[in-house]
This record gives C-alpha cells, sequence and structure tokens, in this order.
C-alpha cells in the first residue's frame, strides 16, 4: 500500500482494486468444512482434507525465486512469524520437507531446514540432502543419530539406518567426515553398535569396492601390514578367495606376535569365506583346508583388549580359538556328506549343538541351507524340508537375532520361486515358510515381515494370506503400535483379501481386532472404513 500512494495512487482507488480482486478463498474454504459437517464428517477429516489440498498445491506451484524474495525485505531480523508456526506443526514440517528434496538451492527452504534443526527436530531431517549442505546442521543430526544408536535393538537399528546411510553418502566429504568419528568411537566401551553402524554405511556406497574400502583401510593403519593389506584387496576387489592369500592370512595370524583381529573382521571377508567352504558344489584343497579354518575362526572368536593408555598394547584370548576350529571341521564334514534328508537327520543334534554355540557356525549353516533351498530342482526331491532344513533355521532364529535380515532374506526367496512341485506340495511348502516368518514375528521380528505380506497380498495365493492371518489374529492382542495397525490394515483392507478372510475361522479374529483398534485410532485410518469391515466380519 505504501509504494501504491508513494507513485501517486490515492487511497479510493487501492480500496476499490483490493476488493474487486480479492475472492475470499478462505472464507469459501470455512464454508465448505461447515457443510462437510453438516454431512457427518469428523472435524479431524476435514482438518486433515484441508491440509493435504494445502500441501498438494504448495509442491505443485511454489516458485523458489518469489521465495526467496523474502530476504530482500529490509526488517526481517529474524524467521517471519509464518515460518515459525510452521516449524512448531509436523504436518507442515513434512512439507517444508518435501519442498527442500525438490528445490535444493532454495534460500528459504534451507535457513527453513536451518530453523528446524535449531528447534530440536534433527532425527526428522536425517534423510534430507539440505540437511548435509550446512556443516553445522550435518554435524549435529549426525551426533544426534549416533546418540540414538547406542540404544537401538536391532528392529530400531535397521528403520534408522536407510535416512542415516542417506545423510551421510551425500558427499565424499560428509562420508569420510562420519567415518573417522565413528572409527575413533569404537575404542570406546560398550559401541559396539558403532562399528555395525560403520560396516553399514562402508557397505552402502555405491563404489565400495574402491573408495570405501581404500577408507577403512587409511583408518585401520591395515597399510602397516603389506601381506594382509595386499591379501585382503586381492580377495575384496575379486570377489572370492583364494589359496595364495589365505596362506598370507594364515601365516600372519599364526605368528606368535599377530596382527590385530581386527583386520579381518569384515562382513565380506566372512561372508567369502564361509562361501568358500560350505557351498556343497566346490571343493577346497584338502592339503590347506586347516588354514581357512583357522582364519575365518580367528576373526571370530579371538577377544583382543586395547589398554586405552596404550593402544598399541592388546591382550589377545584365544581360549576358544581350538574348539572353533574343530566345530567347524565337524560341520563342514556334515555339510559335504549328503543332501539326502534322512541320511542327514541322524546329524540333527549336532548341527544344532555347534550353531547354538558359535555364530560364526550359524552364519555357515545358514549359508549352507539357502544352497539347498533355493535351488528349485532340490524341493522336486526333497519333500520332507520341514523335517530338518526348518528345524536348523528355528534354532538360529531361537539363539542368533542378528541373523534375523538373513533368515528373511531366504525365506522371502524361496516364497517367490517357482518350483516343478504339485499344486498340493507348492502350497504345502509355502505354508511352512510362513509358518517360520510367524516364528521370526514371535520372536520380536514383526514389521519386516509383515512388509514381505504387503508385497505379496495382491498376487500370491489368497488362501495363504488367508492362513497367515489367522495366525497373526489369533496371538497377538492390544495395545498395538501404529505401524503394526497400519500394516495389517494395508493387508486386510485389500478386497481379494477382505473377500478370503470372510470364513467362519476368521471373522471373530477379525472383529476383535478392528474393535480394538477403534478404541485407540491412530489418525491415518479412516474410521467409517473401519466400522465398515466391523460390519463385514460381524
Amino acid at each position: 500500500m505504501k509504494n501504491f500512494l508513494s507513485f501517486g495512487g490515492t487511497p479510493q482507488v487501492f480500496v476499490q482494486l483490493l476488493s474487486g480482486n480479492y475472492r475470499g478463498y478462505a472464507q469459501m474454504v470455512n464454508l465448505l468444512a461447515e457443510w462437510l459437517k453438516i454431512a457427518g464428517f469428523q472435524e479431524d477429516s476435514i482438518s486433515n482434507l484441508i491440509k493435504e489440498h494445502i500441501k498438494g498445491l504448495s509442491l505443485q506451484k511454489f516458485d523458489p525465486r518469489k521465495a526467496d524474495t523474502i530476504f530482500e525485505e529490509d526488517d526481517l531480523s529474524s524467521a517471519p512469524e509464518w515460518l515459525e508456526y510452521m516449524i512448531q506443526e509436523p504436518d507442515w514440517r513434512t512439507l517444508i520437507y518435501k519442498l527442500s528434496e525438490d528445490h535444493k538451492n532454495c534460500l528459504l527452504l534451507n535457513f527453513a531446514i536451518q530453523q528446524i534443526s535449531e528447534a530440536g527436530h534433527q532425527t526428522e531431517i536425517a534423510s534430507l540432502e539440505t540437511a548435509s549442505t550446512y556443516f553445522s546442521v550435518f554435524n549435529k543430526v549426525m551426533k544426534d543419530s549416533i546418540t540414538n544408536i547406542l540404544h537401538c535393538d536391532e528392529m530400531s537399528l535397521s528403520a534408522f539406518l536407510p535416512d542415516f546411510k542417506k545423510m551421510c553418502n551425500h558427499s565424499p566429504h560428509t562420508y569420510l567426515y562420519t567415518q573417522s568419528v565413528l572409527h575413533n568411537l569404537q575404542a570406546e566401551p560398550n559401541c559396539s553398535n558403532i562399528k555395525r553402524l560403520s560396516q553399514e554405511l562402508e557397505a552402502s556406497l555405491k563404489e565400495k569396492n574402491s573408495a570405501g574400502r581404500r577408507m577403512r583401510f587409511l583408518l585401520t593403519d591395515v597399510f602397516h601390514y603389506p601381506d594382509i593389506a595386499s591379501s585382503l584387496t586381492c580377495i575384496l576387489s575379486t570377489g572370492t578367495t583364494n589359496l595364495a592369500d589365505i596362506i598370507k592370512l594364515y601365516n600372519q595370524y599364526s605368528r606368535p606376535d599377530p596382527p590385530p583381529a581386527e583386520l579381518i573382521r569384515c562382513p565380506d571377508v566372512f561372508d567369502l569365506i564361509i562361501k568358500a567352504l560350505f557351498n556343497p558344489s566346490k571343493s577346497v584343497n584338502p592339503a590347506h583346508k586347516n588354514k581357512y579354518f583357522y582364519v575365518l575362526a580367528y576373526a571370530a572368536s579371538v577377544k583382543e583388549i586395547f589398554d586405552l593408555d596404550n593402544p598399541s598394547q592388546r591382550i589377545q584370548d584365544k581360549s576358544e580359538l581350538e574348539e572353533t576350529i574343530k566345530a567347524l571341521e565337524v560341520v563342514h564334514t556334515i555339510c559335504h556328506k549328503s543332501t539326502v534328508v534322512y541320511e542327514l537327520q541322524d546329524y540333527l543334534g549336532e548341527l544344532r549343538q555347534h550353531l547354538t554355540q558359535y555364530p560364526v557356525i550359524s552364519m555357515a549353516i545358514l549359508y549352507w541351507l539357502r544352497i539347498n533351498l533355493t535351488d528349485s530342482t532340490y524341493h522336486t526331491t526333497v519333500h520332507n524340508s520341514n523335517l530338518f532344513h526348518f528345524p536348523l533355521l528355528r534354532e538360529i532364529i531361537s539363539h542368533h537375532p542378528l541373523q534375523y535380515p538373513a533368515i528373511l532374506d531366504l525365506l522371502a526367496h524361496c516364497f517367490e520361486m517357482e518350483t516343478d512341485l504339485e499344486a498340493t506340495a507348492a502350497v504345502e511348502l509355502k505354508r511352512n515358510l510362513l509358518d517360520n516368518m510367524i516364528f521370526l514375528m514371535q520372536h520380536g521380528y514383526v514389521l519386516p515381515v509383515l512388509s514381505h505380506i504387503e508385497r505379496w497380498n495382491t498376487k500370491a495365493d489368497q488362501s495363504l494370506i488367508r492362513y497367515f492371518m489367522i495366525q497373526i489374529l489369533d496371538m497377538i492382542d492390544a495395545p498395538y503400535s501404529a505401524e503394526f495397525v497400519r500394516s495389517i490394515w494395508s493387508i486386510i483392507s485389500n478386497p481379494l483379501t477382505t473377500e478370503a478372510l470372510r470364513v467362519p475361522e476368521s471373522k471373530p479374529l477379525l472383529s476383535n481386532f478392528l474393535g480394538q483398534c477403534l478404541e485407540d485410532l491412530p489418525p491415518f485410518l479412516d474410521r467409517q472404513a473401519i466400522e465398515q469391515h466391523v460390519l463385514i466380519f460381524k
């Protein structure tokens, strides 16, 4: 108005122009909201509907150049009042995050991200690339993330990792800085999750065979041991073990003063040695097989205690080394004996004993099981996997929670795999696989299993989905987490699944579950849709 009057405009013309172009959109929205209330809509539903529409318009029409003109105002000494309000509201923060991903160079949005960080919402912006642009923001987010990880269980850690990886892999600088911090923290007591985080971060690099591995070598001083450095470089770059490199590692670690075991405690090294030893279709030179066992057992069992005041001084505990080697030899012999179930049945107790006591043997048996169970021709000759293979899987589930992701991946692969089995036998195999997934859920690995069921919901045999849902609904009870309710609702609200579940066995279970959901309804669920399904399953 000041500008208009200063250039010779009159108040009367200003008022006419303002009123003539005014459309009253805000009042129209308020009127529409009142009509919706009269029509019976809940106030929360109306509010969410309006918010989502505004978000959609903002994403569609946002102009970063116009937004940045706010910084041209002379009296801008702090964040605008409307921006402070948006930062306080989770829904509007979400809109800012989406806009910042689409308009990475917008000054206003980058400023908003910094303000959100200062307001204490670092965990929400961990996945944003703009969070990695400003070191002060990145450092705060990384510090809070690492602090939270120290108290994470396996489920929480798995859910947290994707955003953390995305943030730290934003640039070589952020990656190297993060790995340096993590490396220094690993020397602190009770920081085992930190090493896991460092390994996960390295594995996430697309070029991990070069840049990621070289950075880790620099941080661990492996180049002080040339033979180990050359052997590890060769093994990891080729993706396979060879006898010459294993002999080098064996010679180094069988010395009276061996290098730190930490140098060979790399997930890829474990995997490659296990694959060389426990693939039934491959064989290792018998004269040097003991060297493979020794290197694998050394990496898995030798404990080292470092003096914090003098890190070069370390105490080695090799008390479990010989027993681990013997157990590996016994299990290796069994795994290469036969693939006929009734012949292996006699060794079930022995395998259970060793995999319970030694995690590395559990990893080896899991790999051996994968080789057998993912061979589509294997199931046509072995019809009773449930008598041998699945009990071993359940034993691993009962004792080794860190191997849950690998177990679920195996079960999912087998479920999706095409076999030459007859229809009845194929359904029975998939039921056994679902039983083992349910066993995983009983041990706390719930949401990852449900995510696979959601993915299969529209393409799998609905009788199998019904079988799974009846088993799950029969063993659960309130209170439920919001994520759990969302996953279950996603499955049962599918029209095909809804129809499949309209049987006497499932109706009371579903009515009970949906009734409990109505008592404590999460905001993302539609009450009317839930009530409609309650009527369907009565």
